[in-house]
């Protein structure tokens, strides 16, 4: 047997087959010895096909023209049982493995065919898979590129809204701290007003000693204290800031005070003193307060913005 073998996994009636390969110059299997006999038998996985030659009576009429006295019928065949059986089927499975079979030519077979050029047919189905490949690359491409594209397009509108959400809460942030700076500013004039309240105290306690000690005293000691939380407050200075200032203030006055006391009674120097502890002991109360606040309020928004931004 010459040439190439190949089959298809399509099942023709003896006409559509003989058709079919033709139009892949090729044509229906011509066997004329046992050796080609055998080896169809090797090339094909179904259990049937048409072999290419059509039963005249007893003679056998191969497609090509060609005459052989070969043959390999299955025993009481051909016997034309559901005439007419012009027809030769090769079996290729069970009981009549390789024998020959008249059937109909309607029946239908597995499609096995023999090429007449097995190298032109190879060049051609190798530039036709070539084709499809070169096709289903391109098809690939423009679907990864397209892909790409949408996934761009997604990625740009997700960091946007990523962008615009940060955007809102470090709005709300700086909107929070505007807050908190008013609170301190309030908590600042708070202070300040103790400090009016403690001014009105000395003030009376030292007018009975006298005017001296009253310019001397409360000019040198609340009135510069007084002058820094209100410079403060105006300045939105930090509270450590702030409480350097007002204790640097305190020990220059506290070294007045000292020489103060000494041209006054000892019952009224222990007055001074003992206001002067109640001040210290104010203004750190009311920083550790107002350091407390702000620090708190501060971290809960920050708190809150690390939630809602990992959300």
């Amino acid at each position: 047997m010459d040439g190439c073998i190949i089959s298809e996994g399509v099942y023709r009636n003896y006409f559509e087959m003989k058709n079919f390969c033709e139009s892949i110059n090729a044509q229906l299997v011509i066997i004329h010895s046992e050796e080609e006999n055998d080896r169809l038998g090797s090339t094909f996985p179904a259990e049937s096909t048409f072999l290419g030659v059509q039963l005249q009576g007893d003679r056998l009429m191969w497609n090509d023209g060609s005459t052989s006295s070969y043959t390999h019928w299955l025993e009481g065949e051909p016997n034309n049982k559901n005439a007419p059986e012009d027809c030769v089927a090769y079996w290729n499975g069970g009981k009549y493995y390789q024998h020959w079979l008249d059937y109909p030519c309607t029946s239908r077979f597995y499609t096995v065919c023999k090429l007449k050029d097995c190298d032109a047919y190879l060049e051609k189905e190798m530039a036709k898979q070539k084709s499809d490949i070169d096709q289903y690359i391109d098809r690939k491409q423009n679907d990864i590129l397209n892909s790409i594209g949408n996934e761009q397009a997604s990625m740009k509108t997700t960091f946007k809204s990523y962008v615009d959400k940060v955007k809102a809460e470090l709005d709300n942030i700086s909107n929070s701290l505007k807050l908190s700076q008013r609170r301190a500013e309030d908590k600042y004039k708070e202070i300040a007003k103790k400090f009016d309240q403690y001014e009105r105290y000395v003030d009376n306690k030292v007018n009975e000693e006298g005017n001296k000690l009253k310019n001397q005293m409360i000019m040198q000691h609340l009135s510069t204290l007084g002058q820094i939380m209100f410079v403060s407050a105006k300045n939105n200075m930090e509270p450590q800031t702030t409480y350097k200032q007002l204790e640097s203030a305190i020990n220059v006055n506290k070294h007045h005070l000292q020489e103060l006391t000494k041209e006054t009674k000892n019952s009224f120097s222990t007055q001074l003193l003992q206001l002067e502890s109640r001040i210290i002991k104010t203004f750190n109360e009311a920083f550790e307060k107002m350091n407390t606040t702000l620090f708190r309020h501060t971290q809960q928004n920050l708190d809150n913005t690390k939630s809602k931004t990992i959300k």
